[in-house]
């Protein structure tokens, strides 16, 4: 009987034992199955995230992400791993201080669920103009944990730098243009080459009885100026003009006279007509200068 138990025993410890070594392999195997896969997963997001750092090294763009949990920011580097941790006192130092404030407000925002996404424009921290950088910043989620809670925002910098100092440029000769054009002593109209009437300065709204000049602006073609009346615009060259004219003659609707008050106004008028063409030939629009010398003559 006893000899029996202890055969009993002896044979339940080797099964015992032979599960144990099978479970055992079996770990193993799904340890090596799991690290293997991590290990492909991991190069596979490195070399990911390295094309993502060359696309955006091409587009002059940088993306980092910040984590509510530690508030700390991240920059992707160029070979498409997370560089060092910045605290949001040294994160503060690549920007303006004011647009760092809007962009932490962003943050919060949307850790807060009271937006998705937000796009902004910051210009960077420096005592030298010319060392100034601008970035357009789109910011949003990225991850979310198993409650719905923001665990990781996403930032996408842009620099648009260069197309903030074209687009300054131009604001600046439009300003000297306006600036030009509405404190001549002299007026000035411009059409297109549809005969649309697009600007008129002041001087030229005085003259021809234009009390409105928002509201004839895109309202009156080419034809209707009464001075422009015998002229081949399509043709000519830059013209030179010093005539009579008689608005009482010029009766068809087309030229508004009752409406601007010329009816019966006679006017001697000094202008150029100058019609401005692309390089070939085509006509892109049309604009006067003159003056009304009336009272001189």
């Amino acid at each position: 009987m006893i000899e029996m138990s202890l055969w009993s025993l002896t044979h339940y410890a080797l099964a015992l034992s032979a599960v144990l070594l099978v479970v055992i392999l079996v770990v193993v195997l799904y340890n090596r199955v799991y690290m293997r896969r991590a290990n492909e997963a991991n190069a596979r997001r490195k070399e990911q995230n390295a094309h993502l750092a060359l696309v955006l090294q091409a587009g002059r763009l940088r993306i980092w992400k910040y984590l509510p949990a530690t508030r700390h920011y991240l920059f992707l580097s160029e070979e498409g791993t997370m560089e060092q941790r910045y605290n949001p006192i040294d994160f503060q130092q690549f920007f303006e201080r004011d647009d760092f404030e809007r962009l932490r407000t962003a943050i919060f925002d949307i850790c807060e669920g009271k937006q998705n996404s937000a796009v902004l424009t910051l210009v960077s921290n420096a005592k030298d103009d010319a060392f100034l950088r601008h970035y357009e910043m789109t910011v949003s989620v990225d991850r979310r944990d198993s409650r719905g809670r923001v665990t990781s925002i996403l930032g996408i910098q842009h620099d648009v730098t260069d197309e903030y100092r074209r687009l300054e440029t131009v604001n600046q000769l439009l300003l000297r243009y306006h600036t030009v054009f509405n404190s001549s002593l002299v007026d000035i109209v411009y059409y297109d080459n549809q005969g649309v009437l697009r600007d008129i300065n002041e001087r030229a709204c005085q003259v021809f009885g234009v009390k409105d000049r928002d509201f004839v602006i895109n309202k009156f073609l080419l034809k209707n100026n009464p001075i422009f009346a015998n002229l081949d615009i399509e043709s000519m060259p830059n013209t030179r003009t010093s005539c009579i004219v008689d608005f009482g003659h010029y009766n068809d609707p087309i030229y508004h006279t009752e409406e601007f008050g010329l009816a019966d106004k006679k006017m001697y008028y000094d202008s150029t007509v100058n019609p401005i063409r692309d390089a070939n030939g085509k006509l892109k629009g049309v604009y006067m200068a003159g003056r009304d010398i009336t009272e001189m003559v």
